[in-house]
């Protein structure tokens, strides 16, 4: 199973939504094949209830296939209110970093970080550049498998457009997705899935240049649930330390060791606030679906997180204008530049005023030299 683990907590979202959608007038869309019932004021008590409106058919293997999608498939009638749910998580997720974001950032910076959010925001709903939209998966066969099996294709279309880098010109395309279930039945007379299988260009087998396409195992969205659930796991094992604000190095290290952690498992948590969803999934494919995803999931977990858990190093600290410590952190990877880190006191304790990283730029003669940018949100600089 290839497996590409770049899903974050809005990829999430972005597939838990809850009903109510509206069409483009402004009219009252039917009802998703599923919805959320959500509460909770912080992150530590948000929970999303699963709502199935597409009553689960397993008596067929078509029927099976159409229930899996309804639930999976990320239809543009699910993205409704993407925006809202989204919006109740951050704030959530918000309340509960505000007390230890109000002890290690100064005033100015909590401010900077709301306010590059809000501009994100803006110009994300006001100017997006890019805009896709899923049609619902829809069976095109059923056939005969191995074993009294049966095998269903189905297509989804999907339609994309694309703003050009750098000009306000947008470009237009339309796919079919295609996929293919192979289904087999249970004693109890209900078909499961075993299998699931999409048609993708094989880059690796292509010859000449030549575009070849063959059927290659899909990772569902279960991987990608149980996946976080392991990561889950090992956030809950992890001791953070205690945040330091004696000295400008230690509080800017806390920054890093203490504060983005802290929001990190707070993110991972959420899947663990959806109830139902799993459950609904996991009754529609195979134990030995589940197993074998599970098995290969256990495995990619155990290599994540290297990054996160490496060690910083300060490189320097100077002085900066205003009894402002400069603090500044060794890049830890060839492509990244360095972190830089302006810490003032406040109250006997140290705080992040600012940060930003260091980057290759060029001078008016073309000439290469390295050039200071400021970063808003300091959550952008776990990466680095």
């Amino acid at each position: 199973m290839k497996t590409t683990w770049a899903w974050t907590t809005a990829v999430l979202i972005a597939v838990a939504v809850v009903a109510g959608a509206q069409d483009s007038g402004g009219n009252a869309a039917a009802k998703p094949p599923f919805e959320w019932k959500i509460s909770g004021e912080t992150a530590e008590e948000f929970k999303a209830e699963f709502v199935s409106n597409h009553k689960a058919d397993q008596s067929t293997p078509t029927l099976l296939v159409e229930t899996y999608a309804a639930y999976t498939d990320s239809r543009d009638e699910l993205k409704a209110e993407n925006d809202r749910v989204s919006k109740m998580w951050q704030e959530a997720l918000n309340r509960s970093m505000a007390k230890m974001e109000a002890e290690l950032l100064s005033d100015e910076a909590i401010a900077a970080m709301q306010d590059e959010a809000a501009k994100s925001q803006r110009k994300d709903s006001e100017s997006p550049s890019y805009v896709q939209k899923r049609q619902p998966m829809k069976v095109v066969k059923e056939s005969d498998g191995a074993d009294g099996r049966k095998v269903v294709e189905a297509n989804q279309s999907v339609s994309v457009r694309r703003k050009k880098w750098g000009s306000e010109e947008w470009t237009e395309e339309s796919r079919e997705d295609k996929f293919r279930f192979t289904c087999s039945k249970g004693d109890d007379s209900k078909w499961r899935i075993e299998r699931i299988e999409a048609w993708r260009r094989d880059w690796e087998g292509a010859k000449g240049g030549e575009p070849n396409y063959t059927w290659q195992e899909e990772s569902p969205m279960l991987a990608f649930l149980y996946y976080m659930g392991e990561e889950v796991k090992k956030w809950e094992k992890r001791k953070l330390p205690e945040a330091a604000q004696d000295t400008p190095r230690n509080a800017a290290m806390a920054i890093f060791n203490t504060l983005m952690p802290t929001r990190e498992r707070l993110e991972q948590r959420l899947v663990l606030s959806i109830h139902g969803w799993f459950e609904a999934m996991e009754a529609l494919v195979t134990e030995g679906f589940r197993k074998a995803t599970s098995d290969k999931v256990l495995e990619s977990a155990k290599q994540s997180n290297k990054s996160a858990e490496a060690t910083r190093e300060i490189e320097s600290e100077t002085d900066g204008e205003g009894g402002i410590k400069i603090i500044k952190f060794k890049p830890r990877f060839e492509w990244g530049g360095a972190v830089e880190m302006h810490m003032k006191l406040v109250d006997g304790k140290w705080k992040l005023a600012k940060a930003g990283i260091w980057e290759k730029d060029y001078n008016e003669a073309g000439e290469p030299e390295q050039k200071f940018a400021e970063q808003p949100n300091v959550y952008s600089l776990r990466s680095r």
